[in-house]
Formats: structure tokens, C-alpha cells, sequence
């Protein structure tokens, strides 16, 4: 056992520095909150004593009344008046050319904010500057109240400082230093040749320890674990020891004829029964499969007929109430009929996804170049207004299903049709290209592109990156695309970058000779 353990002063060591280091981090956060607030609270006050002088501005016209008649009693009235103001100290009034001067105030103030305002008085139409007053605000009583917060919310935080870390004391003693002396404990009964009376103390940074006194609780585990390594090197040499007589030993096993056959026979019956398995597994999984489609034709069915009642209905609603219905009414059953269709496209994307990941593959050996610009002419046709540049490199082939691969390149080439077309002139580019030893076949262009930290998310269903008023569908389209290429023993990826456009590669199994070029 580990005696040396119980003792406070070594069993909390460990503890002792997170405490040391909890107290200085919180005392510097501390610090700096207490700085940020005093700082905040100074700008406060200091403008609110701007909001004070600015207050003067009104005594301004009835001073200049009274210096102009030189009524020295209501001068002086007005300066008491600005006096009372908060803050102000004092307050002088001089008129031009030696007329006079008069104050009010102590200005006992040592730190002030002084602000001069001219005195005019309008004669005939005409202002006359008459003179000017000075008045001084005094920082004092801010600078007392600021510091008063300071002291009261520093000294808060410390105390509050002060329980978390002992908090934290309490806590990592319970639950992390009395669970590192049991297992001490514990490696020290797997290895009783140790003696465990005290901790190691490591000799220099980062070295093993070499003498079990005066650590703390993870360097003493550190060095009960490597005396347990020792232990464990020789229990490993006498292991290989008896692993070479081991071999001996097969070594003459393997010349008994008739051990060799029996065990041959063995494997025979295993492969059999593996065999077996495989056939089982297989046919459970054929059924599976077709359980999922039945079970995909029957979900996609009872949707159907209710969103075909939706949409009905709607168009129903609309038709029989022309020029009852306000522009809101006509909007809203705009908007159910639209969301029913697209619902009704999201279930037919569904039914795809499906069907490409059943059935068995029809390989045959399968002309791309070809059947991309076969979709190509097919896109024009639907939208000849557009001005499109497809580059179809020739003699692109691959070994693989027709209908499938038929469906990744109307995919592929239909998202660089739909993402160009806010280009004038759009690009789309179909080729090979060598990636890793492998010829892997593209398609680009010079569209809307993607953020590439977003590229994951590309290939998983109704996963969209554009929103559906800028490009339309479902999301469907590069899930199927995945599946398919899985499908086909390859892998699929994509590069982009916002407004330059994407490029998206695909490959055929994993030999290098799945295209051809």
C-alpha cells in the first residue's frame, strides 16, 4: 500500500497548483473586469458632467440681457444659478473692453474641465459680442466616486475569487485525488514487489522519477507504472522464450501427416459452413431489399393521394372564388399548391435514391463522352435562349450500369447547366483527368461554386447550400450521385470556390484502367 498518501501536505499537491493557478487567472480576470467597469463607469460620469455644461447654454441668453444693461444683480443672480448646477465649481462673467467682471463660486476643485462661452446681444438686428463666461467643473467628486466602485467591486471579486477556489480545492480532492491513490493502490497490489511508502520526486523536467519522495499524486502513478513496465519486460522475454519453444514444437506437429489432414478437413467443413452463411446473409439481405422497395412504393403511394387532394383542392378553392380572394388569399393558396408539388418532386427524388442503391448492376462496357453530350443536347433543347460553352472531351469510357451512370451524368451535367446560368456565358467542361494514379472522369463550370469548408455536407439528401429562390430542387440530386459511384466500386468528390464555380470527379471501382482514353 501507499502509507505515504494519506498525508494532506503530499496528497494534494496536484490540487494545491490548480488552485494557485485558478486564483491567479481569476485574480487577473478579475482585474481586468474591474478595470473595463471603472472605465466605463468614468465615461459615464464625465458625460454626464458634459451634459451639465452643455446645460449652461441656457443662462447664456439672459446673462447677455443683463451685461448689456449691466444689471450686476442679475448677473450675479444668474451666476448662482450656474453654480448650483452639479459639479460646477465656478463661474465668471467678463465683459469686452474692461466693463467688468463678476463670479460666483469657490473653485475649491483640484482636477477641472473648464468650457468658455461668448456672450452677444442682437442690436438692431445685429449680434454685438459683449463679452464672454467661464465656467469650471470639478473632477473631484468623479474621481472619489470611481474609486470607491473600484475598491468595492474589486475587493468583491476577490472574495468571490477566493471561495471558487476554494470551491475547487474541496472538488478536485474528492474527485480526482482520491481516485489517483486508489489506483496507485491498485497497481501497487498487481505489483507487490514495489514499495510503495511514499511518492517519486522526478530528478529534472520531463524525466522519470527515480526515488518515490515528495511529488505530487500523478508523478507517483507515473513512476508505480513504470516499475510495473519493468515487471512487464520480463514477463514479455519469458513469453517470447516460450513462444520459440512453441514453434518448436508446431514445427514438429506440421511433419504428422496425419495431423495436417485432419486439420485440413477442419478448415474444409469451416468453409463450408462459411459458405453457408454467406448464402444466408445474402438471401436475408435480397429480401431486405425488397422489402424496402415495396415498403418506398407503399410511403410514396399514401403520400401521394393526399397531396393530390391538397393541390385540388386548392386549385379548386382559387377557381371558385375569382374576385372574391385579396391579393393575400390568391398568395397563400399560390404557395400550398407550390409547396404540394414540391413535395410531390421531394417523394419522387426519394423513390430514385432508392432504386439506386437495389438491383443488380447490368455492367457493360458504356461510352461517356457519348451519353454526356446525348444530356447535353437534352438541356439545350429545354432552354435554347441560354449561351453555353460544353466541352466534351472524346473516347471517355467506362465499364459499368447504363441507367445508373446514365443518371449520375444527367445529375452532374444538369447542376453545371443550373449553377452557370446567371453567367453570361456560361462554361461546362467533361473530361478525364489523373488523380492518384487513377483517371477519374469530371464535370465543371464556371457557376455560383460552393464555400469548400461546406463541401460535406454536398452529398447528403435535401443537404441544399443555395437557397431555393436562387437555384431550385430537392437536394436528392448528389446523394443519388454518391450512392451510385459507391455503388460502383469508386468514390466521388468536389472542388469549388463561391462565384468561380465547381468542379465535381468520379471514378469507376479502383483499378487504374476504368477509363479509358
Amino acid at each position: 500500500m501507499i502509507m505515504g498518501w494519506n498525508s494532506l501536505g503530499r496528497a494534494t499537491r496536484l490540487g494545491r497548483r490548480l488552485v494557485v493557478l485558478s486564483v491567479a487567472f481569476s485574480s487577473a480576470i478579475a482585474c481586468i473586469i474591474t478595470l473595463a467597469q471603472l472605465v466605463a463607469d468614468f465615461r459615464q460620469q464625465r458625460a454626464d458632467l458634459d451634459v451639465v455644461l452643455e446645460e449652461v447654454r441656457l443662462f447664456l441668453p439672459p446673462l447677455a440681457a443683463s451685461v448689456w444693461t449691466f444689471n450686476e444683480s442679475q448677473i450675479q443672480l444668474a451666476l448662482d444659478a450656474v453654480t448650483t448646477l452639479p459639479n460646477i465649481d465656478r463661474a465668471t462673467v467678463t465683459a469686452n473692453g474692461g466693463g467688468g467682471a463678476w463670479t460666483a463660486g469657490n473653485g475649491s476643485s483640484q482636477r477641472v474641465v473648464t468650457r468658455v462661452y461668448p456672450l452677444s446681444y442682437s442690436v438692431r438686428g445685429v449680434d454685438q459680442d459683449i463679452g464672454g463666461i467661464e465656467v469650471v467643473a470639478g473632477l473631484d467628486q468623479v474621481y472619489g466616486r470611481v474609486i470607491s466602485r473600484g475598491v468595492a467591486l474589486l475587493g468583491s471579486n476577490m472574495l468571490k475569487t477566493f471561495l471558487v477556489s476554494a470551491f475547487m480545492f474541496v472538488l478536485f480532492r474528492r474527485l480526482v485525488t482520491v481516485r489517483l491513490e486508489a489506483l496507485a493502490q491498485k497497481v501497487g497490489g498487481l505489483v507487490p514487489q514495489l514499495a510503495f511508502t511514499a511518492l517519486p520526486q522526478p530528478q529534472s523536467e520531463g524525466a522519470a522519477p527515480d526515488s518515490p519522495r515528495n511529488a505530487d499524486e500523478i508523478d507517483g502513478l507515473q513512476w508505480a507504472f513504470d516499475q510495473m513496465a519493468e515487471q512487464l519486460k520480463v514477463s514479455v522475454d519469458s513469453l517470447q522464450h516460450a513462444y520459440a519453444e512453441l514453434r518448436h514444437v508446431n514445427a514438429e506437429l506440421e511433419r504428422d501427416v496425419d495431423a495436417r489432414k485432419r486439420a485440413e478437413e477442419e478448415v474444409r467443413l469451416l468453409n463450408a459452413e462459411l459458405d453457408q452463411r454467406v448464402r444466408q446473409r445474402t438471401a436475408e439481405l435480397e429480401a431486405a431489399n425488397r422489402e424496402l422497395g415495396a415498403f418506398a412504393y407503399s410511403v410514396s403511394h399514401d403520400l401521394r393521394a393526399p397531396l393530390r387532394r391538397i393541390e385540388g383542392f386548392s386549385q379548386m378553392v382559387a377557381e371558385s372564388n375569382v374576385g372574391n380572394l385579396d391579393e393575400r388569399g390568391v398568395h397563400c393558396l399560390n404557395r400550398i399548391r407550390a409547396g404540394a408539388v414540391e413535395m410531390g418532386d421531394m417523394i419522387d427524388s426519394l423513390l430514385l435514391l432508392s432504386r439506386s442503391t437495389r438491383g443488380d448492376l447490368a455492367v457493360e462496357h458504356l461510352d461517356l463522352s457519348a451519353m454526356a453530350l446525348a444530356v447535353v443536347e437534352v438541356l439545350r433543347e429545354k432552354d435554347s435562349q441560354r449561351r453555353v460553352d460544353v466541352e466534351i472531351q472524346p473516347g471517355v469510357t467506362v465499364e459499368g450500369d447504363r441507367r445508373l451512370l446514365k443518371l449520375v451524368l444527367e445529375n452532374l451535367l444538369g447542376n453545371a447547366w443550373k449553377y452557370s446560368r446567371l453567367k453570361d456565358v456560361a462554361v461546362i467542361r467533361f473530361g478525364t483527368v489523373l488523380h492518384d494514379g487513377t483517371d477519374a472522369v469530371f464535370v465543371g463550370d464556371n457557376g455560383a461554386g460552393f464555400d469548400m469548408s461546406l463541401a460535406d455536407r454536398l452529398f447528403a439528401p435535401f443537404q441544399r447550400l443555395h437557397r431555393p429562390d436562387e437555384f431550385e430542387g430537392t437536394g436528392i440530386g448528389l446523394a443519388t450521385v454518391q450512392r451510385i459511384v459507391a455503388r460502383h466500386g469508386g468514390r466521388v468528390w468536389a472542388v469549388g470556390e463561391p462565384g468561380v464555380g465547381a468542379t465535381f470527379y468520379f471514378t469507376c471501382g479502383s483499378g487504374n484502367d476504368t477509363v479509358q482514353r
